[in-house]
């Protein structure tokens, strides 16, 4: 996380506010004008963004250095549903199971050296 300059974290209370559509956006468009630009998605109940940015097929690749994102629109794109068998299953994890797949989202991936990174999260009160 040392590597990238810059994070922008995207929350809201609840699901279905265009969180991913507009993060996918605002990527895009910083990656646009040369800056490198990484997304991703810890919005565990619903992750979106590899439709967004066409890249359902991607399989998570471990490398010695960490998890490699997708490339995709000149943006690299980590999801928890690249982690699923059946892309379109909600994914119900709470507690220290959701967590720790967040921290290693955040530790395990190799990013390089980014400008910007956006993460995308539900902030759920209980």
């Amino acid at each position: 996380m040392k590597a990238i300059k810059r994070k922008i974290l995207i929350v809201s209370g609840k699901g279905g506010v265009g969180k991913s559509t507009m993060s996918s956006q605002l990527a895009m468009g910083i990656a646009h004008f040369g800056s490198k630009v990484g997304v991703l998605d810890v919005d565990i109940c619903g992750p979106s963004l590899p439709k967004l940015f066409n890249c359902e097929d991607y399989q998570i690749v471990s490398q010695e250095w960490g998890w490699i994102p997708a490339i995709s629109n000149g943006v690299s794109v980590m999801s928890v549903a690249f982690m699923l068998p059946n892309r379109d299953s909600p994914v119900i994890w709470r507690g220290p199971r959701k967590t720790n797949i967040i921290i290693r989202f955040l530790k395990d991936t190799y990013w390089g050296k980014l400008d910007y990174l956006c993460m995308i999260s539900v902030l759920r009160i209980l």
